[in-house]
Formats: structure tokens, sequence, C-alpha cells
């Protein structure tokens, strides 16, 4: 495997096993010296490029915590449909979240959302418009290596996908652009969970922040209305409303149509209560915004 494909730069990481557990090698744990030799072989073969990722999946969403927590592995990796008739939600934007930001706390390593899609045991409605949107962009605001990966992307228009990756794309690349006068890069900072306190009952939100240098935290929030689903299209819109965040200094903030990636809004949050107050645009899907918070506002 690795003298056929090693030589292609557009290899990002070796995977051992698709779903290992279907194959039962991970049951028992007297099979997990296979994993570690497999690991360490590919590892020494692997020399043309400085040695690539090495990493294992499992059909169910939980993976498997003593291989993900130990040293074989350099990456986690979660598999997540939404199989309602399983007791999964069918809200597949934020059920990638809580296992991205779940795992990437437990296990202190990178997290990918490798496979999500609907419900693929009901042979219909695999991945919807909807939900390749919501695994896109919410792994991404949660604490994964970057966006979900969707399977069954071969059985939707291309045109798609390559939306969804665009949009996405130049909403990091507007971070990076704002926060790069400040010497930070996105790959570089130390990220941690930043979760609203007053979402309407309706919208649910996940989101990161991190220090940028000694004055200024930057922070990137998803938010996301409740009735977009796999099962169901959003009813009506999400109307403006006022959202507190745990940053303590005067900020600049900027709301992103998740579309296209362009910048909607750019305003500045008010200080209240130890919280910065922002003014949330109306949206019916979803809406995510960058702040950079500063001593200086």
């Amino acid at each position: 495997m690795v003298a056929r494909w090693g030589a292609y730069t557009s290899v990002a990481a070796w995977q051992l096993f698709n779903e290992v557990d279907n194959a039962s090698l991970d049951v028992n744990p007297a099979t997990y010296s296979w994993h570690k030799e497999m690991a360490a072989h590919v590892r020494a073969e692997d020399t043309a490029h400085g040695g690539r990722i090495v990493s294992e999946s499992w059909g169910l969403a939980v993976g498997n915590p003593i291989q993900d927590s130990g040293g074989t592995f350099d990456i986690s990796t979660t598999h997540d449909y939404a199989r309602v008739a399983w007791g999964h939600t069918p809200d597949i934007g934020i059920s990638t979240a809580y296992w991205a930001a779940k795992k990437a706390a437990e296990f202190d390593k990178p997290t990918l959302i490798g496979e999500f899609g609907c419900d693929d045991k009901k042979g219909s409605g695999l991945l919807t418009r909807a939900a390749l949107h919501a695994g896109v962009w919410a792994p991404a605001f949660a604490g994964a290596a970057g966006s979900g990966c969707p399977w069954y992307w071969n059985k939707l228009p291309i045109e798609w996908l390559l939306s969804e990756m665009g949009s996405i794309r130049r909403f990091w690349t507007l971070f990076e652009k704002l926060v790069e006068p400040l010497g930070c890069s996105v790959a570089h900072m130390s990220w941690k969970p930043l979760l609203p306190s007053n979402l309407p009952a309706n919208v649910e939100g996940v989101g990161m922040s991190a220090a940028c240098d000694l004055n200024t935290t930057a922070a990137v929030m998803w938010l996301h209305a409740k009735s977009d689903t796999c099962l169901a299209e959003p009813t009506g819109t999400v109307p403006t409303f006022k959202l507190d965040l745990p940053l303590k200094q005067g900020a600049e903030v900027w709301w992103v149509n998740t579309s296209t990636g362009t910048t909607l809004r750019h305003s500045s949050g008010v200080v209240k209560g130890g919280m910065i107050q922002v003014d949330t645009p109306p949206f019916r899907t979803d809406a995510a915004l960058i702040v950079l918070a500063s001593l200086g506002q």
C-alpha cells in the first residue's frame, strides 16, 4: 500500500481498516496487537514525506475509547448517521459537533468526522442537501480537524459539495485574514469550547475561542435552527435576537452567510454584565460569526 501510493502528495493519511468493529477486530483486546504492529509498519515504510497520519475507524459513533486514547493512532475518527430508529437525532449537524467536541477533549488528539449521512437504513434520503451543509460546517466549530466527510457524496450533484467546501473555505480564509496581522494562525491556536448561554429554544450553537495574543481573543461560532434536520426543512425564519458570549472585552463581530462564505454584517459587540452582547441577523437554517475581542476595544 505504501509503496504503491506513498509518492502521491494528495494522500493525507493511512487508515488501517474501515469500521473495524464490524469484523470484531477490536472487541477482544488480544487483537489490539494487530493494530499496533500494522501502524508501526506503515510508519516505518512511509518515509518519503516525513510520515503521514495513521488512523482507524469504527462503525459505531462512540468508537473504541481504549484504542483512541492510546498512541497507536494519530487521530480519532467518528462515523455518524441519523438513524432515528436506533434512537439517533435527525440533526446531523449538532450530532457531529457533539462527537467532535467530546473526542477532542477526551483523547487530547485531533479528531475527524470520517463519515456522516442521514438514515442509511431506510434506503432513501441517504444524504440531503441540508444534512450535507450541516455536516460540513458544524464539526469545524466544535474542535474537529476540519469539516466532516460526507458519505454518499457521489449520489449528490457535485455542485452541492463544491459549493459547501468553497463556502467554508472562504469563512476560514476570512478568519486567517483577520488574525494574521496579530501574528496568529488558526492551525497554531489553542482552541477551547465557547458556548452561548442565552440561545432561543429553537436554536442550537457550537463555538470555540483562543487567545490570539496577550490582548486579543478570537472566537468562532455556528448557530443552527433546530427545525433544520434530515427529516424536515426548516420552518420559518429565526428572527434576530441578542446573543451573549462569555468574552469580557469589547469586540468586533463579522457575521457570515454560510451559503456563500461571504460577510453579511460587520459590527461591534457591547460589553454588558461581563459578556459581549451582539445582535444576530435573522436566518432560516444557520449563521456563522467571527469575533475579535480586544482589551483595546
